[in-house]
């Protein structure tokens, strides 16, 4: 699913940078590009920033919120880099994103990888105690074994 919303994310901001860069390359030749420019910078760019920043959030659920803040700093740079003109030709939206992607997508790798070894050694502990469990009831058994004898050899040396 991670991927999945990934994937989607970088295609979906893809397309907005390359839109953005055909408004501003008709900006300069018509007025319809000085219009798609206006559309672009302030009704679909901070939708599409404001979807992405929410959708990054869902993916790294589970992590540590102000952890996941601070990974989407490069993301939010991006975005304001976006702003400058004639930058906002660049795909660096796009690029910051699969930069903030990547570093969600490492913790998430890393606390997977703690809670996989946190249940090896669960698993370790619990087959441990039931090795010593085991060894207690052989111990026990014994001490059984061994009072009978005695008791036995007790009762022979009292009748004989």
């Amino acid at each position: 699913m991670f991927w999945v919303l990934a994937i989607s994310l970088i295609i979906f901001n893809l397309i907005d940078d390359i839109l953005e860069l055909i408004a501003n390359i008709l900006n300069s030749v018509f007025l319809l590009g000085t219009i798609l420019d206006f559309t672009f910078n302030f009704v679909i760019d901070p939708i599409v920033s404001l979807l992405t920043f929410l959708i990054l959030m869902i993916m790294g659920e589970g992590l540590d919120y102000w952890s996941l803040v601070k990974k989407a700093i490069p993301y939010i740079i991006g975005v304001i880099a976006e702003e400058v003109p004639w930058l906002d030709a660049l795909p660096l939206r796009t690029i910051t994103l699969i930069i903030t992607i990547y570093l969600i997508y490492r913790d998430i790798r890393t606390e997977r990888t703690l809670k996989e070894e946190l249940i090896k050694e669960q698993r370790i502990e619990k087959s441990e105690i039931e090795r010593i469990e085991i060894e207690r009831l052989k111990v026990k058994e014994l001490k059984t074994e061994r009072e009978e004898t005695i008791e036995e050899s007790e009762k022979l040396y009292q009748s004989g």
